[in-house]
C-alpha cells in the first residue's frame, strides 16, 4: 500500500510494500528493497538487456545482497542521509578487545556469531571494522572536495525514486536519486560512484563499461518527465582505499546523446519482449566472426618485436 500525499504539485510517498510498481510520479521513503521490487525498466534493467533479454531475466533472479552491495548502501547512506547511518548501520563487535582475548578466530566463535545475529535482529547491517573505517574515510574525503560537498550540501532531497511512462513505447520505467538539488547550477541529479581510480582517463572507461552515460540519459528523462528542475546530470567519483580521491564529473552533450541512443534501443527492445512474454538469448543464426579491428595492429606490432 502507498501512504501519497501532494507536496508542492508533486506526488511523493512514505510507504511501499509488495512488488506492484506504482504509478506515475515522485516518491520519498522507499525502502531500497521494495523499490528494487518494483517491475519496471531502469538503468540497470536496460544496460542487461542490451547483452540479451535472457541476460536480464537472469539478472533479476540474482541475491543483490552481496558486500560490494552493502558497502555500496552504507557510503551512499553516510554522504546523503547521515542521520540515518546509525539507526541502519552498525560495526562488528571489537575482535581485539579483551571479550574476544582467548580466541584465536575471534570471527569463528560462538560469542561472535552471537553478537552478528543480536544485532542483526535488531535490523542493522553489520561492517566489518575494515568496511566501517573505509565508508567514514570515504566520507569524509567526499566532503572535502569543496565543490562535491557544496552540492550535496545544497537544498536538495535524497534517495527519491521516480516512476514515469515513456511516451514511445508505453514501458513503465524507474529511477532512484542518490541526490537531487533544484536549486544548484539550475538543477542538478548527483549520483555516488566508488572506484578504484577516479582519475579522469580511467573514469571515462568506468563510465563506458558500467552504463553510468545510459543512466544519467535516463534520470535526465525521468526528471523532465516528472517536471523536477534538472539541468545536469553529476557524479561524485571517490576512490574506496587510501588517499580516497574524490573528483566531481558532468556527463557532457556527447555521452548523454550516446546514452540516449541506447536507452531508445533498449526500451524498445523491453516494449517487444513485454509484449509476446518472449526472452530471448543470442540470435539462433549462423554468425560470420572474425577477430577485433586492432588485432592485425597488434600482430604486425609482436611480429617486428621477435625479428629486431
Amino acid at each position: 500500500m502507498i501512504d501519497v500525499a501532494a507536496q508542492n504539485g508533486e506526488m511523493t510517498a512514505t510507504l511501499m510494500t509488495g512488488t506492484s510498481a506504482p504509478e506515475p510520479g515522485i516518491y520519498e521513503g522507499i525502502p531500497m528493497a521494495d523499490y528494487l521490487a518494483w517491475p519496471c525498466a531502469s538503468s540497470s534493467r536496460l544496460g542487461k538487456i542490451l547483452r540479451s533479454p535472457a541476460h536480464l531475466q537472469a539478472y533479476l533472479a540474482e541475491d543483490v545482497d552481496t558486500e560490494a552491495f552493502r558497502i555500496g548502501h552504507a557510503s551512499h547512506t553516510l554522504v546523503f542521509e547521515p542521520e540515518l547511518f546509525d539507526e541502519q548501520f552498525a560495526p562488528e563487535p571489537d575482535i581485539t578487545g579483551p571479550l574476544f582475548a582467548e580466541y584465536a578466530k575471534p570471527r569463528a566463535s560462538s560469542l561472535y556469531r552471537q553478537s552478528i545475529a543480536t544485532l542483526t535482529d535488531e535490523g542493522l547491517v553489520v561492517l566489518t571494522g575494515d568496511q566501517w573505517d573505509g565508508v567514514v574515510a570515504l566520507r569524509k574525503a567526499v566532503m572535502a572536495h569543496p565543490k562535491a560537498a557544496k552540492v550535496i550540501m545544497s537544498t536538495g532531497r535524497a534517495e527519491l525514486s521516480v516512476v514515469w511512462i515513456d511516451e514511445t513505447t508505453g514501458v513503465k520505467c524507474k529511477a532512484r536519486f542518490d541526490w537531487h538539488t533544484p536549486t544548484h547550477a539550475g538543477g542538478a541529479i548527483v549520483d555516488l560512484k566508488t572506484t578504484d581510480d577516479a582519475s579522469p582517463g580511467a573514469f571515462e572507461r568506468a563510465i563506458f563499461r558500467f552504463g553510468y552515460h545510459r543512466q544519467g540519459a535516463l534520470y535526465l528523462r525521468a526528471a523532465k518527465t516528472t517536471d523536477l528542475p534538472t539541468a545536469h546530470f553529476t557524479i561524485v567519483a571517490a576512490e574506496k582505499k587510501k588517499p580516497h580521491g574524490v573528483v566531481l564529473y558532468r556527463l557532457d552533450d556527447d555521452a548523454l546523446s550516446l546514452g540516449n541512443t541506447e536507452i531508445d534501443f533498449a526500451l524498445a527492445r523491453y516494449a517487444e519482449c513485454e509484449r509476446t512474454g518472449n526472452w530471448p538469448c543470442y540470435t539462433t543464426d549462423v554468425v560470420d566472426i572474425s577477430v577485433p579491428r586492432w588485432a592485425d595492429a597488434q600482430v604486425e606490432r609482436d611480429l617486428e618485436e621477435q625479428v629486431a
